[in-house]
């Protein structure tokens, strides 16, 4: 793939109300970064269509599968992922990486995204998790309370 600018935007739709005809539009609006429709667990080779089809328009997609495990079971969750990535989806080179969450919002929620992200980088390291965190407000959310967001990401 080609080395762009991730420029994209979010698909809140699932894999069953799209064809892979949207992903022409997506790649036609400029997106070279983008997540992809929403699949379950069980559903995710619905996913491999669009991959295609991103490969072809030489785009990446963040992939968005629900329902991948538990991170408190480190050990399950990686086996299941690692089946993900790596059988049901056969290491799709458009495959950006994979959406973890949104805005998680207490010190509990943010432990349990760290071990997602950690899980999938031993089992993909070549890929990007992807978490959507907050912005502005973070101080007030009590995520880590005395912490301001640049300390937070760092």
């Amino acid at each position: 793939m080609t080395k762009k600018f991730p420029f994209g935007a979010w698909v809140y739709n699932s894999v069953n109300e799209f064809t892979p005809d949207e992903v022409d539009v997506w790649a036609d609006m400029g997106l070279t970064v983008t997540m992809s429709s929403i699949a379950g667990y069980d559903e995710a080779e619905k996913l491999l269509p669009f991959l295609d089809r991103a490969q072809e328009r030489d785009i990446q997609l963040i992939v968005w599968v629900t329902g991948i495990g538990n991170a408190n079971n480190e050990d399950e969750y990686k086996a299941r992922f690692k089946e993900l990535y790596e059988v049901k989806l056969q290491k799709h080179p458009a495959i950006y990486g994979f959406f973890i969450g949104d805005e998680p919002g207490n010190p509990a929620a943010v432990e349990y995204v760290i071990k997602e992200m950690k899980a999938q980088k031993e089992v993909a390291p070549n890929l990007n998790p992807y978490i959507n965190l907050m912005g502005g407000t973070f101080e007030h959310r009590h995520i880590f309370p005395g912490k301001k967001y640049p300390d937070f990401i760092t």
